[in-house]
């Protein structure tokens, strides 16, 4: 089974046409509404200073990879130097975010956001900082997980256990009760998620919704089907924005949580405990493979 998914997954990175490789931030129905949507092009961010003053830290949260931890990890590192909680960045928070940037509001001088979709939010924080006079700047962080792992968690979360009120579930799926994706034809529908997560900017622009969504298609697809005709692209943009010491995202991996925290938080000058790793299913399993290798 696990042989058959990772083929899948390779395979669905330069398939045809896929009817339901749409835009997740519009909603199965609606394709004659102008929506808050993203420009689907490959993107790297610039390199962030090497210091500044103060420092801002976007985390963008990919799905089914420890985000939630993450997420915890920084609220708690805010309570305990007195910051502002992490402020949450998705794609219902974006215009009240650009509006706080426009207006050099606080929300867009903080230390600390979070949040799916968040790429992007970095330029314009140090943008801001730039037209103010204040020296910030701002850092990408995420936790990258197996893509096989994290498939198949996503497929227990949102297919088989319906969760975040079966969000992965068709308008079909939902009248019969049950989601009847197999591992494999969800692993199909997530296959860029990642890379599109790290190689789009995320800020929402106004445009027409894909001639090609359907009310067949869960809003969890990842993106239009041009983007799945040339996956190099993306690919070669995500691994410049996270590989190599001068990458503008800080990344981590599940496998290797407790090291990653203690890494990000000597970096980012952040008390983030790595007892939070804990909790994360494969949190340690690339370092009980390393000590089996070494043994």
């Amino acid at each position: 089974m696990m042989r058959r998914l990772l083929v899948t997954l390779l395979l669905a990175l330069s398939s045809a046409d896929d009817a339901c490789a749409v835009d997740p931030w519009i909603k199965p129905g609606r394709s004659g509404e102008r929506v808050p949507s993203r420009l689907f092009a490959p993107y790297v961010a610039p390199q962030p200073a090497k210091s500044a003053a103060k420092t801002s830290i976007v985390f963008v949260h990919i799905s089914k990879s420890a985000g939630s931890t993450m997420k915890k990890a920084l609220a708690d590192a805010a309570r305990r130097t007195n910051r502002r909680p992490p402020i949450t960045l998705f794609r219902r928070t974006w215009p009240r975010f650009l509006a706080a940037c426009a207006k050099g509001r606080a929300a867009c001088r903080a230390d600390l956001y979070a949040g799916t979709n968040a790429f992007g939010a970095c330029e314009y924080v140090e943008a801001a900082a730039r037209r103010r006079g204040e020296d910030r700047r701002c850092v990408y962080a995420t936790v990258l997980r197996n893509p096989i792992d994290r498939v198949e968690s996503s497929w227990r979360y949102f297919c088989l256990n319906g969760a975040e009120r079966r969000k992965g579930w068709t308008n079909a799926m939902k009248r019969a009760g049950r989601c009847s994706y197999s591992l494999e034809r969800w692993a199909q529908t997530q296959s860029m998620l990642s890379v599109l997560e790290l190689s789009t900017n995320q800020a929402p622009v106004a445009r027409d919704a894909p001639a090609n969504q359907s009310l067949k298609c869960a809003p969890l697809a990842d993106g239009p089907a041009a983007v799945r005709r040339r996956p190099q692209a993306y690919l070669e943009a995500a691994l410049a924005n996270v590989v190599g010491p001068d990458a503008p995202f800080r990344a981590v991996v599940v496998e290797d949580l407790a090291d990653g925290l203690r890494l990000l938080a000597h970096e980012l000058d952040l008390p983030l405990s790595a007892t939070h790793a804990s909790s994360v299913e494969n949190a340690g399993a690339g370092a009980r493979a390393g000590a089996v290798e070494r043994a």
